[in-house]
């Protein structure tokens, strides 16, 4: 009984992410929305961080920071603003 409860209660929250992200869709361009998507994956690092105190390494912090810019950039540059020969040429 105890897992149809957690399971309804994961459905749920799924269920209300999802028509959020919709609305969300609805309301921003593609460019900010896949930013603000792909800043999920720091956000949670950092909550990780702080709330289940552990401790992330130096090689990790800038991974993340390495993914976070390269996520940033990539979308910027889709937006066919960018050089086409590459941003620094």
């Amino acid at each position: 009984m105890l897992w149809r409860v957690k399971n309804g209660m994961q459905a749920l929250l799924y269920f209300v992410s999802n028509n959020l992200n919709f609305i969300i869709i609805r309301e921003l361009d593609p460019v900010a929305f896949q930013i603000l998507n792909n800043l999920k994956i720091l956000t949670t690092a950092i909550l990780y961080r702080f709330m289940m105190k552990v401790e992330l390494s130096p090689l990790q912090w800038r991974m993340l920071l390495v993914l976070t810019g390269s996520s940033v950039l990539s979308q910027v540059c889709a937006d066919s603003t960018c050089n086409p020969h590459g941003v620094l040429g």
